[in-house]
Order: structure tokens, then sequence, then C-alpha cells
């Protein structure tokens, strides 16, 4: 218990192991800092605040709709520790995330974009586009390819014989 809900404190039922209790209000101060830093990273875009705030904004509605959707009284979920799986799944998608954005960087930084809003690429630019999404992408299925197979559960024996 999280101190936050005492008047729930009587109403909650026993939670099993490797579980834990998620209310709106823990969501709520999950959300709250999600969104604060997505604000304060689009800060120095204020230019133009379309693409400043379009990262805070998404988190916001992701936020509403867990929470009005999430039952008032609150759930049990499994923990991310007690997944198989989760944590090198998590390091993996936080490694794997930080190179495409430092490529993606550098190549913003490489191929200049078009200036105008009528101009397109050229070949070349969609090329390189290319030869840098195509592998990291394929590198991003295959490593939660590789985490998925070494953490799946065994099927289990089908008791009648059928196929």
């Amino acid at each position: 218990m999280t101190g936050f809900e005492p008047e729930l404190a009587g109403d909650r039922p026993a939670i099993k192991p490797g579980h834990i209790w998620i209310t709106r209000r823990r969501w709520d101060a999950y959300f709250l800092v999600g969104v604060l830093a997505a604000g304060v990273c689009g800060l120095p875009w204020l230019i133009d605040p379309r693409p400043a705030l379009s990262g805070a904004l998404v988190l916001a509605a992701l936020w509403l709709f867990i929470r009005w959707g999430w039952p008032r009284e609150g759930l049990a979920v499994r923990s991310a520790r007690k997944t198989p799986g989760m944590v090198p799944l998590l390091i993996w998608l936080t490694f794997w995330g930080i190179i495409g954005m430092g490529g993606s960087l550098l190549f913003v930084g490489e191929i200049p974009m078009p200036e105008d809003a009528g101009q397109t690429w050229t070949l070349k630019q969609w090329l390189s586009f290319a030869a840098f999404i195509v592998p990291w992408f394929a590198g991003l299925l295959l490593g939660v390819h590789r985490i998925e197979r070494r953490f799946k559960k065994p099927r289990p024996a089908d008791p009648g014989g059928l196929k």
C-alpha cells in the first residue's frame, strides 16, 4: 500500500506474488513526470510550437486514455521484473533507441532537408535514408525476436493427442 488510497484499504483483494497494485493515482504520478519532461524537452523549439508540444500532447492523450479506462479501485498487474524477458527487452529497446536517435541526428546533419514545402528528397537522399533505417529496423526486430525466443514459455502438452 502506498498510502494514497486509505479508503480502499479494506476493499483490496490479496495480491499474488510478483504482482503490484496499480491505481489511477499511480498512473497520474508516472505520466505527470513524463508530460512535464516532454514539455521541458520541447522548450528549445518554441519558435514553432507544433513539434515542440507534440510529445507532451501525445503523452497527455495516452495518460487520459489509460486513466479513464483503469478501474477506480485499482488493479493487480504483474510487475516488470517478474515478467520473463521484460527487463532484457526494456534494456534492448533503450539501447537500440539511443542508437536510432544518434543515427537519425547524424543523418539529419549530413543530408540537408528540403527548405520549401514543395520540394522533395532526391534519389540519393532516399537511398541514404533507406541505408540507415532498414538495417536499424532489422536489428530492432532481430533483438526482440532473440529475447522472445530465449524467454518463451514451452507449449503445454496436448492431453488428448490431437494436433
